[in-house]
């Protein structure tokens, strides 16, 4: 009816669009977003509590940010906070929350995994596992074949030995010299 069009008309100007139609049902409405002319078909509550947004310029925004980042959007993410994106230097593929492209708070997850098993082949290890600490992974020693929870960033700098080889050492040089063993153990542990 024509009092409701008004209505609408006028709710819609309120919040910066122009209704140029009917809607799938009784409850949306086509508009014109006044600022960059794209237009949406919004439920008609949306536009009264001014809670919409135009998906083709957020897609634009979200595209820009992700080119600063050094990055390309390539669809969505696992909810509205994320996204999937493609970085341009590696074309790796990863799905990360909007806000920290946005930020440049963003890395590469795959690149940073082969950094660290490109460091442990340098220094004679070799990452066999995870662990449940942060910074933190299982080596194996190529030379020994012992296994040791050890810092990435310890890896990357060389400053690391075995344990196990060490303890061994200590246990030689104390049987060469005639020194207890058990005293020695307590306080090598």
């Amino acid at each position: 009816n024509s009092a409701t069009t008004k209505k609408h008309i006028k709710e819609a100007k309120a919040v910066g669009l122009t209704l140029i139609g009917e809607g799938k049902d009784c409850n949306h409405r086509i508009y014109i977003f006044n600022a960059c002319k794209h237009q949406k078909e919004i439920q008609i509550t949306n536009v009264r509590n001014n809670s919409f947004g135009c998906n083709k310029c957020l897609k634009k925004k979200l595209e820009d940010e992700a080119k600063k980042a050094g990055m390309t959007l390539i669809g969505e993410g696992r909810d509205l906070r994320y996204k999937l994106y493609s970085f341009d230097r590696c074309e790796h593929k990863a799905e990360k929350q909007t806000h920290l492209v946005r930020t440049k708070q963003i890395r590469c997850n795959d690149c940073l995994q082969e950094k660290i098993k490109r460091e442990a082949k340098a220094v004679g290890l070799k990452i066999i596992g995870d662990t449940n600490k942060k910074g933190l992974k299982l080596y194996k020693f190529n030379k020994c074949g012992h296994t040791q929870e050890i810092f990435t960033t310890s890896v990357r700098n060389n400053c690391f030995t075995c344990h196990s080889c060490f303890k061994e050492q200590l246990r030689n040089e104390a049987k060469a010299v005639g020194f207890p063993l058990k005293i020695l153990l307590v306080k090598a542990s």
